[in-house]
Parts: structure tokens; C-alpha cells; sequence
């Protein structure tokens, strides 16, 4: 089911299946690229981790868990508990302890001010044990006419090398990438997949072509992705907590890279925010 949201300058649309944003809409232009032949997805909910892990498994407490890439967020209905902001609601149930044994609780709140949309997330531990967890964002930024015209803009210098990508996994090695405060686009960027950065300075990344621009802001997210398909209409700009596993990675999930521990009643919230031009 859809739920929509107006404040006069922007619209949205959101679907309960995912909590996933499905347009963005100022005047006659969704900033949202859904629904095109490339990609299913159009916002996906990275949770409760980011990327692939190692053999689809993790193991926690001597036993040994199944978890697609991304995990079940993205894939699971959630229930709208308010309208205005826009409140969806995900809590543990028998399915998702088979394949991920904590009990928790994730509220995803949209709400519009002015020209900017603001998401937040927020993790609840209902369990009676820490809660190991990783969440990312994954909204597809339309891309209309010439590709090569696009630009992302950072907030500050950078001056990254990326992490690449085998078979899903991180390496160990790092190839320089960033240098300066713009990257002009090419498909040619993402011909091995996704751009990976942990050692990304800035807050805010703008997508900008001739016609207008849309500025990702996230303070204090450790990981950043840059991705899309050869030949897509749009370009994902994804903040996360969390990442893929490394190719060497042991699979006992407290000792994964990036990941967050929530202790027993504690709250974890962040929030990233979409302001459009």
C-alpha cells in the first residue's frame, strides 16, 4: 500500500512494502528514479546489514545464519503507524529470527520541510541480549539525458581511494579515486560494480545536470557507496553504517567490520536528509 505525503512544495510517495520512498516530486520532476527495466528497487532499506556477506552466512552463538545481500528490510511489509510525518514500523516475528536471531524493533519516519525530506531511522533492542546490526540507505537519483553531463559535487575536498568489489566482497586493496570536491560522471566509473569509500570526509554529496540538482546530507555515517547499472537513468548516493563483508572475513558476526553492538533497551537512531533543487 502507498502512502503520500504534501507540504505544498514537495510530494512523496512511499510504499509500505520496504517503507520504500518511491518519488520525490517537486513540481513536474520526481528526483526518484522507480520502476525502470535496470533495477526493481527505487530507495531500498539496507538492513540488518549492508552488502553481501561472506557465503550468504554469519554466525552468532555457535550456530550458523542465512541473509541475502542487504538482508530482509527492503523485502518485508512494514505497518504505517502515523501519516503526517510518515511512520513505518518493522518488528522481529518467528521468520526473521530463523535467520537472524534478535529481537528488535525499526521505525522509519519521512518528513518534509520546505524543500527537503528528511529520513530517520531508528533501531530498538527488544532483546535480552546486544543486538548486532548494520543499516544503509540506497535512494536512486534520477539522471535524465546525457549522462556524462552529470556531476557529484562533495562538501568538502576529498581525496578517497575506494574499495573494490569481488564477487560482492571488499578487498583489502585501495585504488585512488577522489581528488577534489567534483567527480564528473561515466558509466566507465561503475564498470566493476559499486565505489566504496571508509575514508569519506564530506556530509553532503549533490547530483547535479544542467536542469536541476538534488544534495544527499548525512553527518556521521562512516561508509559511503556510489553505484548504478550501465546504461541506468539514475545514480544511487548511499550513506552507511555498515558494509560487505571482506573476502576474508571469519563470519562470526561481533567481529564484522563496521558493525554496531545496540545494548539490551538501547536506541539507535540516525537520519539523512534529501534537499532538491
Amino acid at each position: 500500500m502507498t502512502h503520500t505525503l504534501d507540504n505544498g512544495t514537495l510530494r512523496i510517495a512511499v510504499d509500505t512494502h520496504g517503507a520504500e520512498l518511491k518519488s520525490l516530486v517537486k513540481g513536474e520532476t520526481d528526483f526518484i528514479c522507480s520502476g525502470t527495466d535496470f533495477w526493481k528497487y527505487s530507495s531500498p532499506i539496507l538492513f540488518p546489514i549492508v552488502g553481501k556477506l561472506k557465503d550468504d552466512t554469519f554466525r552468532f552463538g555457535g550456530k550458523s545464519y542465512t541473509l541475502a545481500s542487504h538482508g530482509f528490510g527492503r523485502l518485508s511489509d512494514f505497518t504505517c503507524v502515523a501519516e503526517n510525518p510518515l511512520t513505518f514500523r518493522l518488528t522481529y516475528s518467528d521468520d526473521t529470527l530463523k535467520n537472524y536471531p534478535f529481537k528488535f524493533a525499526l521505525t522509519v519516519t519521512y518528513a518534509l520541510d520546505g524543500n527537503e525530506l528528511t529520513i530517520t531511522d531508528r533501531v530498538e533492542n527488544l532483546d535480552d541480549k546486544p543486538l548486532y546490526f548494520s543499516i544503509g540507505a540506497h535512494p536512486a537519483l534520477c539522471v535524465d539525458g546525457d549522462f556524462d553531463a552529470w556531476q557529484l559535487e562533495f562538501s568538502q575536498s576529498e581525496h578517497c581511494a575506494r574499495i573494490p568489489l569481488n564477487g560482492g566482497l571488499l578487498s583489502h586493496e585501495r585504488i585512488p579515486t577522489l581528488d577534489g570536491r567534483i567527480l564528473k560522471l561515466n558509466y566507465e566509473l561503475f564498470k566493476d560494480d559499486a565505489l566504496i569509500f571508509d575514508d569519506f570526509k564530506s556530509d553532503a554529496v549533490t547530483l547535479r545536470g544542467k536542469n536541476h540538482a538534488v544534495t544527499l546530507k548525512a553527518s556521521d555515517w562512516p561508509f559511503w557507496g556510489f553505484w548504478t547499472k550501465i546504461g541506468a537513468p539514475f545514480v544511487c548516493i548511499e550513506p552507511w553504517h555498515g558494509h560487505a563483508d571482506f573476502c576474508d572475513f571469519s563470519g562470526e558476526l561481533p567481529d564484522k567490520d563496521g558493525i554496531r553492538k545496540l545494548a539490551v533497551g538501547e536506541t539507535f537512531t540516525t537520519s539523512y536528509a534529501l534537499a532538491v533543487d
